[in-house]
């Protein structure tokens, strides 16, 4: 009885059809990761922004991050809908990856003070909270149909709370062990590697409608 009872609970919170898991699964843990990365990030920027960046010098971080919005908006609006979306996701995670991998240079570079590497921490953190949602529900609109999207969506948005969960978890241990900034940064990096692998592998079967031109 107890085990029929979990059975029906777990259809009715995970309504998927056959053969729906896999690329529900696929897409959700895209998303984990990105807000598991930003989870970390968040925790990371705000924290050595503080300890090392004067406090007056916050307006004018904040007018640089206006100027990237602007940007991103810009390059988001006329690459979105040019591009194949899973490959442009795979692109998106592929970046993400990089330049989480290239920050901890910064750390060893002495032209680079703490301040700066802080700094751009926080303004990719920023972004990544702004460009990364956007590609990746367009992708999510475009596999499912409305009444499909109406079932799986809230499925897949599970892991974005998931994420944050954890992302702010191991942040939280950081603060206890002392892991560093710098094999944070590079454990998104690999957060973001595995993502792109998942989308390169496990969507790469799903049939999309081509790109406007």
């Amino acid at each position: 009885i107890v085990a029929a009872f979990m059975q029906e609970r777990f259809k009715q919170w995970f309504p998927l059809r056959n053969g729906e898991s896999g690329v529900v699964i696929s897409l959700g843990f895209i998303l984990f990761a990105n807000y598991a990365a930003m989870g970390i990030t968040k925790v990371v920027a705000v924290s050595g922004f503080l300890s090392e960046v004067k406090d007056h010098y916050i307006l004018l971080v904040w007018a640089v991050d206006m100027v990237l919005l602007i940007l991103a908006t810009g390059v988001q609006s006329l690459i979105v809908d040019r591009f194949d979306r899973i490959k442009l996701m795979a692109g998106v995670l592929i970046i993400f990856a990089a330049l989480y991998a290239i920050l901890p240079l910064t750390f060893f570079a002495k032209s680079f003070p703490p301040s700066i590497s802080y700094t751009l921490i926080y303004l990719l953190n920023d972004q990544q909270w702004r460009f990364f949602p956007v590609v990746f529900w367009i992708l999510v609109n475009d596999i499912y149909d409305p009444a499909t999207g109406r079932r799986v969506m809230p499925v897949i948005a599970i892991f974005a709370f998931v994420g944050t969960i954890v992302g702010l978890g191991i942040a939280a241990v950081d603060a206890q062990l002392g892991f560093g900034t710098v094999k944070l940064l590079l454990l998104n990096a690999s957060i973001f590697f595995a993502a792109f692998i998942i989308a390169q592998t496990h969507l790469r079967k799903v049939n999309l409608a081509p790109p406007a031109q």
